[in-house]
């Protein structure tokens, strides 16, 4: 059974040597960077961002980039993940990125990993939705044991409480008090 750990969405809580590897989602059309990206961003000193102006990475959908973390994640490695323009992204382009996601993981021989849910304000799609598929999704890996999901309280009471039957039984929910 796979365990869906709930942790805050904070600074510190991303720099630890908790995690095997960090998912980050981006938009094409959506800067200043934020959330869980943006986060990532003002701990490696704009990187990302500078990256982005050189045109070097574009957030398009399916682009997905391995970052070899600095000391300051404590050597966790970074997937990055384009998700597109934030008015075309669909469930079925979220269900293709996130198997290749997957993919990765199992070769890379992931056991744990943390991730954010990417801001589906302005998209349509409905963020329930978007856990959902992530989660069913992310849950198809080989090996993977625990997902930690970087969330506000709130959220996480949200989920929660919104949770599908069928996840109530294939996965074990825990905050990170819990663990």
């Amino acid at each position: 059974m796979v365990e869906i750990v709930f942790t805050q969405l904070k600074k510190q809580r991303i720099t630890r040597d908790l995690y095997s590897l960090v998912v980050c989602f981006y938009f094409e059309d959506d800067r200043p960077l934020n959330r869980l990206a943006g986060i990532i961003d003002w701990k490696v000193d704009c990187f990302l961002s500078r990256l982005i102006l050189e045109k070097k990475i574009y957030g398009n959908e399916g682009e997905i980039i391995l970052f070899a973390s600095q000391e300051r994640f404590g050597g966790t490695p970074i997937l990055i993940c384009g998700l597109g323009r934030k008015r075309f992204v669909s469930l079925n382009s979220i269900k293709q990125i996130a198997d290749s996601i997957v993919r990765r993981i199992d070769i890379m021989n992931i056991d744990n990993f943390g991730f954010a849910l990417p801001d589906f304000s302005d998209t349509n799609i409905d963020w329930l939705d978007g856990f959902n598929m992530f989660i069913e999704r992310f849950s198809r890996s080989e090996n993977v044991e625990r997902i930690y999901l970087f969330e506000d309280k709130d959220k996480e009471l949200l989920y929660r409480g919104n949770l599908q039957d069928s996840f109530k039984r294939r996965f074990s929910f825990l905050s990170e008090e819990e663990i």
